[in-house]
C-alpha cells in the first residue's frame, strides 16, 4: 500500500494560528528557514501528512509526533506506518506505506557536468549524454539517487558515483534486501518512489491536493 500526496504550495498561507497544530520537530526546521517558500514546503508537506493519515482515521490528535532516526529520516513515534517527504521549488510531495521506502521530487533541471562527474556512475553518464533529453534523463536518474539515499536512512554519506541506476527499471539492493524504483513524470516535476520489490505497486499515482484542503485538515 502506498499512498502519495502533493501540492503546489505557493498558495498556502503561512499564518500559523490558520494552520493546523504542527509537530515540534516541523516548528523547529520552519523556524531555520529563511524563505518564505521554503517554510512553505516544509509546513506543506506535514500537512500532507496529516491529510494522508486521517484518510486512513489516523492523526486525530494533533500536533504529530515525529522523530528521526540516525541519519536524520523522520518517523511517526508509535507507529508502524512508515512515511517518506520531498519537495521541490514550490511543490510538496509526502506518501505513507506499510513498508520502508524513499521518495523524491524534483523540478526538471539542467544537466551540468560538474555535478555528472562528481555524482553520476559511468553508466549513468553515458545515458544522459547519449539522450535527446539530456536535462529529462539526468532529473530522473538524480531523483532516483535521492529516493534511494533516503529509503536507506544514509543521507549523503552515500558515494552517489557509486550508484548505478541507469535503464528503463533499475533495481537496488540494502542490506539483503531488493529494491524497485517507481517514478512517473507530470510535465517538468518528477515523482520517485523507492521500494521493496514486493511492495512496489505496478503504476505510480501520485494525487494532487488543492492547498484549501490542507489549510483544512
Amino acid at each position: 500500500m502506498l499512498q502519495l500526496l502533493w501540492a503546489d504550495v505557493d498558495g498556502l498561507d503561512m499564518e500559523m494560528e490558520k494552520l493546523p497544530p504542527l509537530s515540534a520537530y516541523r516548528r523547529e526546521k520552519i523556524n531555520k528557514l529563511k524563505l518564505t517558500r521554503a517554510k512553505k514546503c516544509s509546513a506543506g508537506v506535514e500537512l500532507l501528512l496529516i491529510h494522508a493519515l486521517r484518510r486512513q482515521g489516523k492523526a486525530k490528535n494533533l500536533p504529530l509526533h515525529i522523530e528521526s532516526a540516525d541519519g536524520g529520516k523522520p518517523y511517526l513515534h508509535g507507529e508502524e506506518l512508515h512515511f517518506n517527504q520531498s519537495h521541490s521549488a514550490h511543490f510538496a510531495a509526502c506518501a505513507i506505506s506499510d513498508a520502508p521506502f524513499g521518495l523524491d521530487i524534483q523540478i526538471l533541471s539542467p544537466c551540468r557536468e560538474s555535478v555528472l562527474r562528481r555524482f553520476f556512475a559511468p553508466e549513468e553518464r553515458a545515458e544522459i549524454l547519449n539522450s535527446e533529453d539530456k536535462d529529462g534523463v539526468f532529473t530522473r536518474l538524480w531523483c532516483r539517487k535521492e529516493s534511494y539515499i533516503k529509503m536507506t536512512g544514509r543521507g549523503l554519506r552515500t558515494d552517489l558515483s557509486a550508484l548505478d541506476f541507469s535503464g528503463d527499471t533499475p533495481q537496488a539492493v540494502y542490506d539483503g534486501r531488493e529494491y524497485r524504483f517507481c517514478e512517473t513524470r507530470f510535465f517538468d516535476l518528477f515523482f520517485c518512489v523507492c521500494l521493496p520489490s514486493e511492495a512496489a505497486p505496478a503504476v505510480l499515482s501520485p494525487e494532487k491536493i488543492e492547498c484549501s484542503d490542507l489549510s483544512d485538515v
